[in-house]
């Protein structure tokens, strides 16, 4: 057996740590076996692994059924990444080979199998059918690193009539290290913090104690705050994401108007088909849209008065920017009403 060190030192004088490379050197019938890939794989809780060894069978063994081999799959380690030092207490790792048949060398770890801050040392064994005692082995290491958490706010920053409910809802956030319909693997805690702001980032004041003495739930996925609850204002609203080990954040703003404030929704397009050299389409294009049911009603209460205004944008990259059609052109756009 044969142990290489390697060490790594930069012009700048930056030392890495050393790491040691194994090789057993076997008999003139031994078969060599190497995994492919690095000796430290970096791995992901939800992403499945799959694993190859590759084996080329000595010269001295002739062609035909006496060259084939046989191969196992053992998990012999699981190390704390963080030390280095064996965990004993981390949970089993279940293999699931690709196939039955003993003579692939393929292995699959399905997701979820492997847990955030362990490293797993895998070893694949070989040895030739026909004589067991040629052999060799190889040896690979997981290391898997925790995903961060997904805090996803639907409908993100947002202009509200005062007189309106203000709902947040972050039910779709979710910890991707374990899977999510599991909720009890590792709960995701939910906080909620309000602030009054004076524009994106200077902060006036906090509002969250005051939201609590109204009972607003401020530890649910979905933050629902009363009409009235917030003056009209800008304010920005923190939603705190955690595990056991696990941290993440994002901010949502909210503008608090006295007027009221209407949802618009686009009705389902269909996708049309033309000759770009045609210098008109021959088909029309119709975009419907309607207003949700308590605007509706304040309209036909008399309250308000909806005006609508059309624009054509193109999307250039990351960008919209005007399309320069003439949407007041009364031969090539009809409208209906108002809207």
């Amino acid at each position: 057996r044969f142990v290489f060190l390697v060490r790594v030192e930069s012009f700048l004088g930056f030392t890495s740590s050393v790491v040691e490379w194994g090789v057993l050197r076997g008999g003139g019938a031994d078969p060599t076996l190497l995994i492919d890939g690095p000796y430290e794989i970096t791995a992901r809780p939800a992403n499945p692994v799959q694993l190859q060894g590759v084996a080329t069978v000595a010269d001295c063994w002739p062609a035909g059924e006496a060259t084939q081999m046989a191969f196992l799959w053992n998990h012999t380690a699981t190390l704390v990444t963080a030390t280095g030092e064996p965990a004993p207490d981390a949970p089993p790792l279940e293999l699931g080979v690709v196939s039955s048949d003993p003579t692939k060398s393929a292995l699959l770890i399905d997701a979820f199998v492997l847990q955030p801050g362990y490293t797993y040392v895998l070893r694949l064994a070989g040895s030739m059918v026909f004589e067991p005692t040629a052999r060799s082995s190889a040896e690979v290491r997981l290391v898997v690193l925790a995903q961060e958490l997904q805090v996803i706010v639907s409908g993100g920053d947002r202009t509200v009539s005062v007189q309106d409910d203000v709902v947040l809802d972050a039910s779709e956030s979710y910890n991707p290290n374990v899977p999510r319909d599991d909720v009890e693997a590792d709960p995701v805690a939910y906080a909620w913090r309000v602030y009054q702001v004076s524009n994106a980032s200077a902060v006036v004041g906090e509002v969250t104690a005051g939201l609590a003495e109204l009972g607003v739930d401020l530890a649910t996925p979905v933050l629902r705050m009363p009409a009235g609850a917030l003056a009209v204002g800008v304010y920005r609203a923190r939603l705190d994401l955690s595990t056991a080990t696990l941290a993440a954040s994002t901010d949502i703003l909210v503008t608090v108007i006295l007027g009221a404030v209407p949802v618009v929704s686009f009705k389902p397009l269909t996708s049309l088909k033309f000759n770009p050299e045609w210098t008109r389409p021959t088909q029309a294009v119709r975009v419907e849209t309607s207003l949700d049911a308590q605007s509706l009603e304040r309209a036909d209460a008399g309250d308000v008065t909806w005006a609508y205004a059309w624009r054509l944008l193109v999307r250039v990259g990351a960008s919209l920017v005007d399309a320069g059609a003439d949407l007041a052109d009364t031969d090539a756009v009809t409208t209906t009403g108002a809207a």
